[in-house]
Parts: C-alpha cells; sequence; structure tokens
C-alpha cells in the first residue's frame, strides 16, 4: 500500500540579496502575502536570507530605497540571489553660497513616557507616522524622535518615513530612501540634509519603520487582549499635541494605535487619538 502525504512546506531555502552592483543588502524583509501579510524573514548583514519555502505561496520583498518585488515559491526555489532595483527621487540643488537659516517645526513639549498597545505580533515589520502641517517650506535637514532607552535587540534600527496626505491618512511615500536613524538614549536623529529635498507647504505624515526583534525583558512585553505577549518597537516621549498618528503591520492597511481602557474591571481597546509621539523636525530656507 502507497501511502502519500502531502505538505504545504517544501524546503529550507538560502538566498542572498543584493543591489544592482551586486552589493548585499541587509535589513530586507520577506514577508508572506497570501492572506494576512506576515513578515517571514529578514536578511542578515552579509543579505543572506534563510526561509522556510511554502509549496505555492506569493512573497513580497521589502526594503526601504528599492521597489518591492514580487515573486512566487516556484521561482524564489530556482534563484540563488535576488537583486532589487534603486528607487531614486529627484534632487533640488542647495546652493553653497545661499545664506540658509534653520527652523524648528515643532519643539515638543515632553508629557510623559507612553507605550503605544496594539495589534503587534512579535517580529513584525512596524511602520508609524504622524501627521503634521507644514506651513512654510524648507529644505530637509534633521529629525529627532524622543524615545525611553532599550535594549537595541527590541529592534535593530529605524528608517525615515515621509508620506503625502490624502483624506486625513498616509499616501505616498514620498521619500524612498534606506536612511536610517541613530538612537542615543533618549532620541532617534534622522540625518536628512544628504536628501536634498524641499518640502513644499502643506500636509504629511512622517515617522519610521522598524521591526520587532525578541523581548529581551519584562519591561519591554506588555499583555495583549489575546493573553499573547507583544514587543514594541520603541517607548515613546508623548506630546499632548492634538496630532493624529497611524500604524501599520507588515504593509498591510494603515489603523490608529489602540490603547487600553479599564471598564467595569475588564479591558477594552480604544483609538488612541490624544497622544502622539514628541518629535522635532528641522528645515533650513
Amino acid at each position: 500500500m502507497l501511502l502519500f502525504i502531502s505538505t504545504s512546506l517544501k524546503a529550507q531555502k538560502i538566498f542572498t540579496i543584493l543591489n544592482e552592483t551586486n552589493t548585499p543588502i541587509s535589513g530586507v524583509s520577506v514577508f508572506t502575502v497570501d492572506n494576512k501579510p506576515t513578515l517571514l524573514a529578514i536578511s542578515d548583514e552579509k543579505g543572506i536570507v534563510n526561509l522556510a519555502l511554502k509549496a505555492q505561496a506569493n512573497y513580497l520583498i521589502h526594503c526601504m530605497g528599492y521597489a518591492d518585488t514580487s515573486i512566487n515559491s516556484d521561482k524564489l526555489d530556482k534563484l540563488s540571489f535576488i537583486r532589487l532595483r534603486e528607487i531614486s527621487h529627484p534632487l533640488d540643488e542647495i546652493s553653497a553660497n545661499a545664506q540658509l537659516s534653520d527652523f524648528v517645526i515643532k519643539k515638543p513639549v515632553l508629557d510623559k513616557v507612553h507605550s503605544i498597545i496594539s495589534d503587534l505580533p512579535q517580529n513584525s515589520n512596524i511602520q508609524r507616522v504622524i501627521s503634521i502641517t507644514i506651513d512654510s517650506g524648507g529644505y530637509l535637514k534633521r529629525l529627532k524622535l524622543f524615545c525611553k532607552v532599550q535594549v537595541k535587540d527590541v529592534a535593530p534600527d529605524y528608517r525615515f518615513l515621509l508620506f503625502s496626505e490624502k483624506n486625513g491618512k498616509p499616501d505616498t511615500l514620498i521619500l524612498p530612501l534606506n536612511l536610517k536613524g541613530i538612537r542615543s538614549k533618549r532620541e532617534i536623529v534622522f540625518d536628512l540634509m544628504k536628501t536634498n529635498y524641499f518640502l513644499e507647504k502643506g500636509n504629511y505624515f512622517i515617522g519610521y519603520e522598524t521591526y520587532n526583534g525578541k523581548a529581551v525583558t519584562k519591561s519591554q512585553i506588555h499583555l495583549h487582549k489575546d493573553k499573547k505577549y507583544i514587543t514594541l518597537p520603541v517607548v515613546i516621549y508623548a506630546s499632548e499635541e492634538n496630532k493624529i498618528s497611524f500604524i501599520r503591520q507588515n504593509l498591510s492597511k494603515w489603523t490608529v494605535p489602540k490603547i487600553g481602557v479599564r471598564v467595569d474591571g475588564k479591558l477594552e481597546w480604544e483609538d488612541d487619538l490624544k497622544i502622539n509621539f514628541a518629535y522635532e523636525l528641522y528645515l533650513m530656507h
């Protein structure tokens, strides 16, 4: 008698992510996109991805600064490397002899440390942005996000995001740069001068992309409504300014962060529309 066993797994697949000059790219996210987008793997410092390949699955390969690549399991199984195409954007020249003065869009009043609790599973790619209004255009110079000290393993890096605004929500990614922030004890700083980008008067969403690492200490773990532990990519210093922020997991739909509220002894979840992360955005004109 023959026994046939069906399995959804094909094999362990190892491949390398390269740019157009054959340089390995680290921090590239690999998602499965057949049902709910799920982060499966991230390339290491040598651009290597180790993935449990699924049969008849579709994948999305994502990295800031590069065009997203879609590929199915049959095609991926035949490849030893994947080359990503860099996305460019038009650069505005900053005149060397021009007298550019700095000004700050937002000087924050740090209210308190605030943990944004939402439906964020471990090992997920997270994008979080806050609405901003630019009353006077200028060249991007620097962005500071104020945060609480955390163990590095919780979030390996933070990448700058700038979206246009449409109907009160984030719309098009304006600067698809792989621009990483530098984290010190109390802030994450993005050096934006290298973008040479002039931000026109208008409404935008600005923030960061990161992904969760493994929970290291209990102080970085929060109990979810389903009694499952989740990790937070950053614990922020909050500002009471009335600005709405959005978050999305694994490139799915944008949602408003949730906050847990005790009602008659029960924990209920509602949109957090009041407390947003504190930031400083420096422009030049």
